[in-house]
C-alpha cells in the first residue's frame, strides 16, 4: 500500500510492522470466473455496516485498508467508501479488483481524486480468449487491460500491481503473461495457487495444476525476474522452488504466517488460518504430511492442499524438499 506519501505497495506491506485491514464488501461481481474461491453470491454489507467496519479499524489504530469483494468497484458506494476512508484517517487506501469499471478514465479519476493510492487488478493471461474463458465474462479482457494501462498511463503515483490466479487454463501461459506484463510498465506481478473453495472447489480437479508442473512454472517465472520490481508467489508450497530463487530479494513466497500477519480481515467469518500457541500457522485448506515436521519451512508453511492430497503429491513433496534443501536434521 502506499503509506504517508511514499510507494509502498500491498505486497510490501507484508515487511511492514503494521497489518493492513482488510474489508470484504460482499459477493456480488460482474465477472463468474471459474477460479473464484467466494463462489455463490451471499449479498453485500450496507454502506453503514462498511462504514462501521473502517471506523472500528481506526479504532484499532490501522492506518491501511484494502477494500475487497466480490467486485469492489461496481458498487453504487464506492467512491463515497473510498472518500469516507481518507475522512476518518486512513493514509494507505487500496482496492483488489478485476478493474473493469477503471476502463472508464472519469471513473478511476474521481477514485484517485478522493483517496485511492494502490490498486491491485486481476489478469489471467495474456490475451482475451484465455481471459474471458476463465472469467466466463466476453469483454472482460479488454476492460481490465484498459484500466491497468488507465492506472498506469495516468495515475504515476498510485501503487499499480497485477494478481494472477494459476490454474490449468493458464499456467502454460506463464512466459506470455509476464512478456504482456512487462509491455504494459507492471512492476509488482502476484501469482496465487488455486484455492479448492467456491467455484475452485467445483471444478478443481480439472483445474489443478501438479506439482511438478508448478515448480516448473516458479522456475520459469524466476527467469523474468528482472522485469519486475516484485514478484510473489501466494499460497505455493515453499519446497517446490530452488534455493536460489528464494534468495532473490525482489522474488517472495507468501505463506500462511505472512498472510496472517500483514492483514485483518473482517467482513465475513475468516476461519482460513489460525495458528498455535507455538507459532505454527495452519490453513483450514491444507495438511502438513510427514516430511513436513524436517522441514525448515514448517511453522509458516501451511502444507499441501488436502483436495490435492494422494499418494503420488506426497511422494512428490518429500522429493521437492529434499532436492530443494529444505529439510533441517532435527524433527524439533
Amino acid at each position: 500500500m502506499c503509506n504517508r506519501g511514499k510507494r509502498m505497495s500491498r505486497s510490501r506491506f507484508l515487511k511492514a510492522s503494521q497489518p493492513a485491514r482488510l474489508i470484504v464488501l460482499g459477493f456480488s461481481c460482474n465477472n463468474n470466473c471459474v477460479v473464484c474461491s467466494f463462489g455463490k453470491n451471499r449479498g453485500d454489507h450496507t454502506t453503514k455496516m462498511i462504514q462501521s467496519l473502517l471506523r472500528a479499524g481506526r479504532k484499532d489504530m490501522f492506518e491501511s485498508v484494502e477494500l475487497t469483494g466480490g467486485e469492489t468497484i461496481i458498487r453504487t458506494d464506492f467512491i463515497k467508501l473510498i472518500a469516507y476512508s481518507k475522512k476518518i484517517g486512513y493514509k494507505d487506501i487500496a482496492v483488489s479488483t478485476n478493474g473493469r469499471l477503471f476502463c472508464y478514465k472519469d471513473y478511476l479519476k474521481s477514485a484517485v481524486k478522493n483517496g485511492l493510492n494502490c490498486i491491485a487488478f486481476t489478469l489471467y493471461g495474456p490475451n482475451q480468449k484465455l481471459h474471458d474463458a476463465i472469467t466466463r465474462s466476453p469483454g472482460s479482457f479488454s476492460q481490465t487491460v484498459k484500466g491497468i494501462k488507465n492506472a498506469l498511463g495516468h495515475h504515476p503515483n498510485v501503487n499499480t500491481s497485477v494478481n494472477t490466479v494459476v490454474c490449468r487454463f493458464n499456467y502454460r501461459h506463464i512466459n506470455k503473461t509476464a512478456n504482456f506484463l512487462r509491455n504494459l510498465g507492471v512492476k509488482t506481478w502476484r501469482i496465487i495457487d488455486l484455492i479448492p473453495i467456491g467455484h475452485a472447489k467445483t471444478f478443481y480437479k480439472s483445474l489443478e495444476v501438479s506439482l511438478n508442473e508448478k515448480s516448473s512454472l516458479i522456475q520459469k517465472v524466476g527467469k523474468t525476474i528482472k522485469s519486475f520490481s516484485l514478484i510473489q508467489f501466494y499460497d505455493f508450497p515453499v519446497c517446490l522452488s530452488t534455493p536460489r530463487l528464494r534468495g532473490q530479494k525482489n522474488l517472495h513466497f507468501v505463506t500462511a504466517q505472512k498472510i496472517t500477519t500483514a492483514i485483518r480481515q473482517v467482513g465475513y467469518n475468516p476461519t482460513r488460518i489460525t495458528n498455535s500457541p507455538e507459532n505454527f500457522y495452519f490453513d483450514t485448506f491444507k495438511t502438513r504430511i510427514h516430511i513436513c515436521q524436517r522441514c525448515v519451512f514448517k511453522k509458516n508453511c501451511g502444507g499441501i492442499w488436502k483436495a490435492s492430497l494422494n499418494s503420488n503429491n506426497i511422494s512428490k513433496i518429500e522429493t521437492f524438499a529434499a532436492n530443494n534443501q529444505c529439510l533441517s536434521n532435527t524433527t524439533q
